[in-house]
């Protein structure tokens, strides 16, 4: 049974043969190589973006379903409408990534990575802003229903809980993920310093 190739790993047996040439040529390897790097980081960025509508998809859903077991109408088309925008604004942020020609050079493939890596440096410095903050209305609409129900200290856990989870979560990506984006930044505005490539 056949199964369909990998671009990537394609690329990576590619760039292995070549280099075992008595005489490899050194831009080609450099073109190779900063090709692979490119559609590695697209791969990995494509299934982070995967994941992010799968669960999008999946909160619409559970509103839907609890729209029609009867709840809140307020409530759950803050559901649905919150999660479609988180998935919308991060599809419209990736909608329009050039593809690169085949024939371009190393610098070009660098070029290429260094924007990426800069648009996803300002996506996720805000994610805040466009991805908590959204998500975290339906939050405050429950807890204003548990607050006007009585159940004060429910209502209270809930906020709690919810903020200390979100303010983990913009941690992770506005300090940690976007640190390691710049240092990737930086080693990969490094690559070729020394060399025209």
């Amino acid at each position: 049974m056949s199964h369909p190739s990998d671009p990537v790993a394609d690329d990576l047996v590619r760039l292995w043969r070549e280099s075992l040439l008595p005489s490899p040529d050194p831009e080609r390897l450099a073109n190779q190589l900063a090709r692979l790097t490119l559609r590695r980081f697209d791969r990995l960025i494509s299934w982070r973006n995967v994941r992010e509508y799968a669960a999008a998809l999946a909160v619409v859903g559970f509103g839907v379903w609890r729209f029609l077991a009867g709840d809140d109408l307020l409530q759950t088309g803050a559901i649905i409408f919150c999660a479609a925008f988180v998935a919308g604004y991060l599809w419209f942020q990736h909608r329009r990534l050039p593809r690169l020609d085949p024939t371009a050079t190393a610098r070009d493939y660098q070029a290429a990575l260094l924007a990426r890596i800069d648009r996803q440096i300002a996506l996720l410095g805000g994610v805040r802003y466009w991805y908590l903050l959204p998500l975290y209305v339906p939050v405050l609409i429950q807890v204003a229903h548990a607050w006007q129900a009585h159940q004060r200290a429910a209502a209270v856990l809930m906020m709690v809980v919810v903020t200390a989870l979100y303010a983990g979560l913009a941690y992770v990506n506005e300090r940690l993920a976007v640190n390691y984006l710049k240092e990737e930044r930086a080693r990969v505005a490094s690559l070729y310093e020394d060399r025209e490539v």
